[in-house]
């Protein structure tokens, strides 16, 4: 929870962030419980317990950081997985209201600043007040820890009249569902690095193992009753683990999700409905990478780095921290006309995308960016799609292995497709004004950081606002250097929208990469 959205920066009572106690039982516990065939234990609570002298109180994650666990950084971030995350759910610890009850995160969207996310969230609710008896469905299966983010999601999604309802559907509950093993649920929680969750979050484990026990059909009714569901943000990798089993089949579940009404996701859980197929092949999933490592290395067939990878951890050697990753089979695959990808503009995504379709052989990509979604009608005869939010939607059109077309739908319009042989067609609707082009072609203008700070789409849309013609940019990394060539074509076309007075809407601007 964070005061940066609410009117008046003052955020609703609840709990702000997970807190961690450094005592000496939670300390005794860890040494005992040990995960086996992990190093560092004797450093680590030594560590530990040096800390529990000056952190005598419960802190937060930022707190625990600061003080000496950034001097034993050559300990800290050798860590496995299994045992760094071992460590900190060991030590989080329960927060109790006045009540007595588990403090809850809360979310009150009145009291939010943004207007654009205000507009996401009222095509929710009104999707889902179309049925009878409303019922949304939230799924944090994207986080590593889905409890931590349940209350969120609910609170999040919780509107006058409709049902909101976080369904305990994580990695874990969904591998022991799919094996009649709820007995042993705490173990597969285990196995997908969430520990000591029952102590922490005790009635959202409680849900999990009452749906688990509940069984497959009681699961396929709730989803048959379900008017909208939600995924969430995070790893989309972990989410596609409770759509498809470790030898990539899906569970009994999965076509019950697909056939709700809306499916909804943000970051991950938009990243996590690519899949599927189309004319061009099977519909990959992306999972990892920045722009930059994808011209070097190109689209990677592995499993994507641990998140902690970023942050310092050691990586293995043949996928580094920032390398483009992929998922062959795809994601849920609810959208199949290409691959989706999120936190578009904002992290200079462009040539990540395409370097996944030309390396996969797919056509179409679509960059959603920040605060803003992308309502896709249906993708199985001529759908139609609403750009609504603060910012845009990028479509990435692959034309060879060094060249696409860019195309920029605004917040506020509306597009409609033809499904062709070659590919699919796209069209705005009516309140659109062509910009003329200047009747002096200039020289091409030189930009620079094209990859940072949503650059990319700053100077696209100037050149869409001026009529431009011709831009390039140069790209470098070490010894190795890329032109990057904008031209317009006898294709493109710039406009501007009646519906959105801040962004200038781009058809098909021709972009071509070449290597120094």
């Amino acid at each position: 929870m964070s005061d940066r959205y609410c009117v008046g920066g003052i955020p609703p009572f609840g709990k702000e962030n997970a807190l961690y106690l450094l005592s000496k039982e939670r300390i005794e516990t860890i040494g005992a419980n040990w995960p086996a065939n992990t190093a560092e234990k004797e450093n680590v609570i030594a560590l530990l317990t040096q800390l529990s002298t000056v952190l005598p109180n419960a802190v937060s994650l930022k707190t625990l950081k600061q003080h000496r666990f950034r001097q034993a950084e050559v300990m800290y971030y050798s860590l496995s997985d299994d045992a760094y995350y071992f460590v900190l759910d060991n030590l989080e610890i329960q927060q109790i209201d006045s009540e007595g009850e588990r403090l809850r995160e809360s979310v009150d969207t009145s009291n939010n600043k943004s207007e654009a996310s205000n507009r996401i969230l009222k095509v929710i609710e009104n999707a889902a007040k179309r049925h009878a008896k409303p019922l949304i469905l939230s799924v944090t299966a994207s986080s590593r820890d889905p409890y931590e983010s349940a209350d969120f999601y609910e609170g999040l999604l919780s509107f006058k009249g409709v049902q909101s309802e976080w369904l305990a559907l994580t990695p874990a509950s969904a591998k022991a569902l799919a094996n009649s093993d709820c007995d042993n649920l705490r173990a597969y929680r285990v196995a997908a690095n969430t520990y000591n969750r029952e102590d922490v979050y005790p009635d959202r484990t409680f849900a999990e193992q009452r749906l688990c026990r509940a069984g497959i059909d009681a699961l396929k009714e709730k989803l048959d009753k379900a008017s909208v569901i939600m995924f969430n943000g995070g790893d989309q990798s972990l989410t596609r683990q409770v759509f498809f089993d470790d030898n990539n089949h899906a569970y009994p579940w999965t076509q019950h999700i697909l056939n709700i009404p809306m499916i909804v996701g943000t970051s991950a859980g938009t990243a996590v409905q690519s899949g599927g197929s189309n004319q061009f092949g099977t519909v990959p999933m992306i999972s990892n990478g920045t722009s930059i490592q994808a011209l070097v290395l190109g689209a990677l067939d592995k499993s994507p780095p641990s998140t902690r990878c970023s942050q310092g951890a050691a990586c293995t050697a043949s996928v580094p921290s920032d390398a483009l990753t992929y998922e062959p089979k795809g994601g849920l695959g609810r959208f199949n006309l290409g691959v989706l990808d999120t936190h578009f503009s904002e992290r200079g995504r462009t040539l990540r995308l395409f370097t996944l379709l030309k390396d996969t052989h797919q056509k179409l990509g679509f960059g959603i960016d920040e605060t803003t979604a992308l309502l896709v009608s249906d993708t199985s005869t001529a759908p139609q799609f609403a750009v609504i939010g603060k910012s845009g939607v990028v479509v990435i059109e692959a034309i060879d292995e060094s060249s696409f077309y860019y195309s920029y739908w605004p917040q506020g319009v509306t597009v409609t497709s033809q499904l062709q042989q070659q590919g699919v067609s796209f069209a705005f609707s009516t309140g659109m004004s062509e910009v003329k082009p200047t009747s002096v072609v200039p020289s091409p203008s030189m930009v620079d950081d094209l990859l940072n700070n949503s650059r990319l789409r700053t100077v696209t849309q100037q050149m869409c606002q001026c009529g431009g013609h011709h831009m390039i940019s140069n790209i470098q990394l070490d010894e190795r250097q890329w032109r990057i060539e904008f031209k317009k074509s006898e294709k493109t076309r710039f406009y501007t929208s009646h519906q959105s007075e801040q962004h200038c809407a781009i058809n098909q601007l021709k972009v071509s990469i070449k290597a120094n």
